[in-house]
């Protein structure tokens, strides 16, 4: 898998939010995705297929916008009906 930086943005974040994260590693973005792909197969294995509208959470994860719990917290919320 090619390193191709994720560039959405997640909508449930303000700009100056974003702007006050420490910036995460290369070497961390990478592990991060790593473990997305890595959960993806593992759901495609057990037949549970990806929801688009977790992307942008997702991607957020990666790039270091949310840290593991906050991304774990937006996914709770978009999943509670």
């Amino acid at each position: 898998m090619a390193d191709v930086p994720m560039t959405r943005t997640s909508p449930h974040r303000s700009a100056t939010d974003r702007k006050a994260k420490p910036k995460i590693s290369p070497a961390e973005i990478k592990l991060r995705r790593e473990g997305i792909r890595q959960a993806e197969a593992n759901n495609r294995i057990e037949g549970i297929s990806n929801d688009p509208k977790a992307a942008p959470i997702i991607d957020a994860y990666i790039n270091g916008t949310y840290d593991t719990a906050e991304a774990i917290a937006e996914l709770d919320k978009l999943y509670k009906r």
